[in-house]
């Protein structure tokens, strides 16, 4: 006589139904996917199969939930995948769960070369369990205008919010502070032979001017083509990075949900939000 399902067994297909749903409604170009995510994507865990990568996510956490249904930094992404090329050099400084370094993995191919670095020890110790390709150099560090160690402050809220940061950028009631790695981009470039970048991302919780003033050898010579910067409210350090970007030779844009570049004034931009700054100079 056939054995009936287990009530288990029957929550975990309505669950994986769902998520089959969610996820074909969130490659829809429409508004209110993210408040469909929100609302409806919360409940059990999913494994994010990306290239020869899987990375494990909680989805009781919003940001996880927001890669898992594909709509986490859409724009960002869909432009990723209409610049990178086989054999490009992707730096990912922040790596965190290591999304975006999945995504430049698989886009790079075997010919490219994917630099990770993670300073948060929390997130380093995850990733080294998962983040695994032989086109990926994960490094426990952080990105800083000079080459050494700098104090860091990890916090509670690494793996949901992304938030760890540099103690030269704020010090975080909640934060567990200890001595980290730190290097230049120019640096990290002569350590591991890289003469030119494709991408360089820069989503490193305020730290973003410090990295620009460790890669100005490269910035000079024309030998990054492409910045992505997350800027937030202080004003003062948005113009310096404008100001730093547009003296070697670079435009800013914003993407678009297909991944076109569209001319921007990054100063005029209000609260936080990512730029894509473009060499145009070579």
């Amino acid at each position: 006589m056939p054995t009936a399902p287990s009530n288990t067994s029957s929550r975990g297909t309505l669950v994986q139904l769902k998520q089959s749903i969610i996820r074909l409604i969130c490659r829809l170009p429409i508004r209110g996917r993210h408040r469909l995510v929100e609302r409806f994507g919360a409940g059990g865990e999913g494994a994010m199969r990306i290239g020869r990568i899987t990375i494990p996510a909680d989805l009781a956490i919003e940001f996880h939930r927001y890669i898992f249904y594909g709509i986490y930094e859409s724009e960002f992404i869909a432009h990723l995948k209409s610049v990178l090329r086989p054999g490009d050099v992707f730096l990912d400084p922040g790596a965190n769960i290591g999304y975006i370094s999945a995504v430049a993995s698989e886009l790079v191919g075997d010919t490219g070369k994917v630099i990770s670095l993670e300073p948060s020890r929390t997130c380093f110790q995850q990733l080294e369990s998962y983040l695994d390709a032989p086109n990926i150099t994960l490094l426990n560090c952080a990105l800083h205008n000079r080459t050494g160690n700098a104090w860091f402050y990890d916090t509670p809220r690494v793996l949901e919010r992304g938030f760890a940061c540099l103690a030269d950028v704020e010090e975080p009631e909640d934060g567990v502070g200890y001595q980290v790695d730190v290097s230049t981009v120019d640096d990290l470039c002569e350590r591991y032979s890289i003469d030119s970048v494709r991408y360089l991302k820069l989503d490193v919780e305020g730290a973003e001017l410090m990295a620009l003033q460790g890669a100005t050898g490269k910035l000079a010579a024309a030998k990054i083509d492409f910045v992505l910067v997350e800027t937030d409210f202080r004003e003062a350090v948005t113009a310096d990075i404008d100001q730093l970007l547009r003296s070697y030779g670079y435009a800013p844009f914003r993407a678009d949900n297909a991944g076109h570049l569209h001319p921007v004034l990054a100063a005029d931009q209000k609260g936080r939000f990512d730029v894509i700054w473009k060499c145009v100079s070579a």
